[in-house]
């Protein structure tokens, strides 16, 4: 007959069977801890990628609008400053119309005096010669400029 050995200090031995089920269970536990630690690790991470996607396209986008913004404001400045130009050369084509109806009425009110004293009929004065230039060169109606320096305004806000 054999004698049960006892434990040392009133240890129970593990049984062995037990023993290998426990070591299972917490491997499985562990396993399953570390599991869930590395889907938290990635969703942690899956949400600081999509933050850093998402700020990066709200910076893309509001570099994009002033972009555009800039890009109005240049437009709108070139177009200013084209119009101001136009303005300005509508402005001088105006002066050179009326000095040029001024000197029309001019040369006809000197023409209507010369009629009337014709001793005067052999004297060429500057304004008879402007009159006489202006025929030959084709002179337009001061409407007809008016109208194609709308016209260029027109096609410039297009």
């Amino acid at each position: 007959m054999e004698i049960p050995r006892v434990p040392f200090r009133n240890q129970v031995q593990p049984d062995p069977k037990l023993n290998e089920l426990a070591q299972k269970r917490a491997a499985a536990e562990a396993k399953k801890i570390r599991l869930e630690a590395a889907k938290a690790r990635m969703r942690e991470a899956r949400r600081i990628r999509q933050r850093e996607k998402l700020r990066l396209k709200q910076i893309a986008r509001s570099e994009k609008e002033r972009m555009q913004i800039l890009c109005k404001n240049r437009i709108a400045h070139y177009r200013a400053r084209a119009r101001m130009q136009l303005s300005i050369e509508v402005s001088k084509k105006m002066q050179e119309i009326t000095k040029e109806k001024r000197i029309r009425k001019m040369a006809k009110k000197d023409m209507r005096s010369r009629m009337k004293h014709s001793d005067f009929v052999d004297v060429v004065e500057p304004s008879d010669v402007l009159l006489k230039k202006n025929f030959a060169e084709g002179f337009r109606e001061p409407e007809d400029e008016l109208k194609i320096a709308t016209l260029e305004i027109i096609q410039m806000d297009e």
